[in-house]
């Protein structure tokens, strides 16, 4: 019975995400931009790292993703949620 529940809630799921894909077509679903947030770029794997460079040097403070992607130890698989 429960695979009965699941498949009723996957279905609803598909259903609303085709209303929000149509949504965001037609520019309904409002969202925010913060100006002044410096560009990153990241190499493979390092976009945790590129990311809080971002922020840090918006907030004034140098960042490099090299040495913040060294100081992480990110990974092969990218820097994970807990190390930053």
């Amino acid at each position: 019975m429960r695979w009965l529940g699941l498949l009723a809630l996957g279905a609803l799921g598909c259903t609303r995400a085709a209303d929000i894909r149509a949504d965001i077509r037609r520019g309904a679903v409002p969202g925010a931009q913060v100006e002044g947030v410096p560009f990153v770029a990241q190499r493979p794997d390092t976009c945790g790292a590129a990311a809080l460079a971002s922020v840090l040097q918006y907030g004034g403070l140098p960042a490099s993703e090299p040495a913040l992607a060294a100081a992480l130890r990110t990974k092969p698989l990218g820097t994970q949620n807990t190390q930053l």
